[in-house]
């Protein structure tokens, strides 16, 4: 009989499709040892993107992946002024008694595999006697600093913020302090509290998976094990299971190829900047305008990905109204080599083309890992939540990118409830970030750098490789649970 594993992602599509991943993962590599049900929940961002891709995924699961809607929460409600993480950690948890009730209906159950998100679960997995797992999908330097926030919180009691000196977190080339993750900034805030919060509980698991690769972060992974980011505690095994893609959009229909897709086809190998902030980048009118004069003087063919704000809070970003956004004359200057796509774009596919040699990114991990995996140089242009820690990560400790805003908190951000950026990217800064990437000798070795990681990300999934086998290490030990 196999074994029974359930997982709890958070609602967010950039949370879902990395657990997706992992289960589809250890289908793969165990088919017959594991049944695996994940629970699922409505968003409460009203997040139109996180339902079409779970009605997209269960269509396609294998029969070992099921999906197990719970019911919403009765009489949920938060005032207009919640941020996100405290919106998406109580609305988590106003599913504890469905959770339970999951959790006895399956059981036996060997393991429960949850976000960061979730741990207002632990108790609830205790009760059922279930060992409950953390799946991180973000990095190990994100991990470094949430592990070691409840010994920062002691000994800084001022705001972050309003530090003059770096802040030195394990693992990491010390963080200059307005590039600490958003939910940190403000302590008098319930978002802090909800972070702290999670970060405190990361120590009660058995275990925490990391989509992440041992090669791409070796110092905060070395860090965390040697016991410096929990010095008061003992560290749960840490597991480096990454990069955990979803890659279907690599190869598209060929029938009716993406107009962008059809574009780059036109362009020369590696010339053009291709620029997309992720399912919740969008720009305020003067930002946008900004980045547009950023590219148009640059002299770079590129493909962007432009979305429009918001029309309320906690909603995705919208099809653009590129008069609004764009400056007087911007398409027709820049018609002969740019395209600005007011809509989706399939990134995985645009990132895989060979006329791709950079990528303008907001930093969410996904987007980082894709970019690595198609060993695309990056310029670093962070938004919101954890985005400026990755950005300077890349910028100072990895090496695959240039950063706008990077050590000195600049960054236009957008109030999606997880955090508002400050300041305005200026066009010329922008400018001289692509013509670093693009043009200067810096930029070659970027390149290089990245190109190598994409072969070292390919190898450490294949059998045999480290994260191939830090999997297989935890997915024994859960056949041995039985």
């Amino acid at each position: 009989m196999a074994t029974q594993l359930v997982f709890f992602p958070s609602p967010g599509v950039g949370h879902l499709v990395s657990m997706v991943e992992l289960a589809k993962r250890l289908l793969h590599h165990n088919p017959t040892a594991f049944s695996i049900t994940m629970l699922t929940i409505e968003s409460p961002f009203g997040a139109a993107t996180a339902a079409a891709y779970m009605a997209k995924v269960s269509a396609s699961a294998p029969p070992a992946l099921q999906f197990l809607p719970l019911p919403p929460p009765l009489n949920f409600s938060v005032s207009p002024e919640t941020r996100g993480e405290t919106l998406i950690s109580l609305f988590i948890g106003a599913h504890k008694q469905s959770v339970a009730e999951a959790l006895k209906s399956l059981s036996p159950v060997r393991a429960f595999i949850i976000d960061l998100f979730c741990t207002t679960f632990l108790e609830t997995a205790a009760e059922a006697g279930v060992p409950a797992y953390i799946f991180f999908t973000s990095g190990a330097s994100l991990l470094s600093l949430m592990l070691y926030l409840p010994t920062l919180h002691d000994q800084i009691t001022s705001e972050f913020r309003d530090l003059k000196e770096p802040v030195a977190i394990p693992g990491m080339t010390p963080l200059p302090p307005l590039d600490m993750p958003m939910p940190v900034m403000d302590k008098t805030n319930d978002a802090y509290t909800w972070f702290l919060y999670h970060s405190r509980r990361l120590r009660e698991v058995e275990g925490i998976l990391v989509n992440t690769f041992e090669e791409f972060e070796p110092q905060p992974l070395k860090a965390i094990r040697d016991g410096q980011c929990l010095p008061d505690h003992p560290t749960p095994p840490v597991y480096a299971v990454g990069p955990l893609l979803n890659l279907d959009e690599q190869q598209p229909p060929a029938s009716e190829p993406h107009e962008c897709l059809k574009w780059l086809g036109t362009q020369p190998d590696g010339s053009v900047l291709f620029l997309c902030f992720g399912s919740w980048g969008a720009f305020e009118p003067a930002q946008a305008k900004e980045i547009a004069l950023g590219i148009e003087q640059s002299g770079h063919r590129f493909l962007w990905s432009l979305r429009g704000r918001p029309k309320e809070k906690f909603s995705g970003p919208t099809d653009t109204d590129l008069d609004v956004l764009l400056p007087e004359g911007f398409i027709d200057r820049t018609r002969e080599r740019g395209m600005v796509w007011p809509t989706w774009v399939p990134q995985v596919a645009v990132l895989a083309h060979p006329a791709v040699g950079g990528f303008v990114s907001h930093c969410g991990w996904n987007s980082i890992l894709e970019s690595v995996w198609h060993g695309v140089p990056i310029v670093a242009f962070p938004l919101y939540a954890e985005q400026r820690l990755n950005a300077w990560e890349l910028v100072k400790d990895v090496g695959v990118g240039v950063g706008v805003g990077v050590g000195v908190g600049v960054g236009v951000g957008v109030d999606v409830g997880v955090g508002v950026g400050s300041g305005l990217v200026k066009a010329e800064e922008l400018e001289k970030a692509v013509q670093r990437l693009m043009e200067a000798e810096e930029g070659q070795r970027l390149t290089r750098r990245v190109k190598e990681l994409r072969e070292v990300a390919r190898k450490v999934v294949e059998e045999g490789g480290p994260s191939y086998s830090a999997l297989a290490t935890v997915a024994g030990k859960w056949v041995q649970e039985k």
